[in-house]
């Protein structure tokens, strides 16, 4: 079976479907801010490796259990939100279309319903209570999924707007990086460098969020509350530095290494 493999989120999607619908639940009911804390602190144990990516989203998800009925959300949001369905993919034919994504399935359904997509590959939530139902559909995890839907499927186009989904885009004959709407070919070059630059992502912004620590550690004069602070406002610091600067000097040199 000849299929095209589309990630959801900033590939066919202008933003970020998960993003966008809590904040829409958050102006129907503004109590739910009340989780933000949990999930800052499961984001900072994510960060270093406490707790995995299903179990950070989870803690994003738990003010669904505040909804009685969350379904008429989803609905609704589409109705205001199905116009960020990009134009290049409203285009097209989707008979062949496997849409794969970490945003959660029940999110996803009613919009991918109505495109008329041949299959939904996503994240199983529990939508009453938050809870995932077996892994977050992200990196290798797609690949996973997809062969349990079908192992004999041949890959002709493969797109997306990230990196991290260099496991779907190797399965394809042409793969394809979308960003806002400009699409770039990836050539198999790319598949293959572009993994020295995600480490190289990772050392830096493991020695961004060290330095403050060990020159405090190297004085004389500190107590374990004043570490604690530190360490706390140095990752913030080191996180803003690391999406907002670094992120964007390391796409420069992307772009020059790397053919896209």
């Amino acid at each position: 079976m000849e299929v095209n493999l589309y990630d959801f989120d900033k590939t066919i999607y202008n933003g970020d479907s998960t993003v966008d619908f809590y904040f829409f639940c958050l102006k129907k009911k503004p109590s739910i801010i009340k989780y933000l804390p949990i999930f800052i602190i499961y984001m900072f144990f994510y960060i270093i490796r406490i707790v995995n990516k299903t179990q950070l989203k989870e803690k994003h998800f738990i003010y669904l259990k505040d909804f009685n009925n969350i379904d008429k959300e989803i609905n609704e949001f589409w109705q205001k939100n199905e116009t960020k369905i990009k134009a290049f993919y409203k285009r097209k034919n989707h008979s062949k279309d496997i849409i794969i994504s970490a945003s959660p399935e029940f999110l996803l359904k009613p919009i991918t319903n109505k495109l008329k997509v041949k299959k939904l590959i996503a994240s199983k939530v529990d939508k009453k209570t938050g809870k995932f139902i077996g892994n977050n559909c992200y990196g290798i995890e797609k690949v996973k999924r997809l062969k349990e839907y079908n192992q004999k499927l041949i890959v002709n186009e493969v797109y997306s707007d990230s990196y991290s989904d260099l496991p779907i885009l190797s399965l394809g004959k042409k793969s394809y990086i979308v960003k806002n709407n400009n699409i770039k070919n990836l050539e198999n070059k790319s598949l293959k460098n572009n993994n020295i630059l995600s480490t190289l992502k990772g050392i830096i912004f493991i020695i961004s969020s060290s330095v403050l620590p060990l020159l405090l550690v190297g004085s004389a004069d500190y107590t374990l509350s004043s570490l604690l602070i530190v360490i706390f406002l140095d990752f913030i610091i080191s996180t803003i530095m690391y999406y907002f600067i670094i992120e964007k000097y390391l796409e420069k040199i992307n772009k020059k290494l790397f053919i896209i």
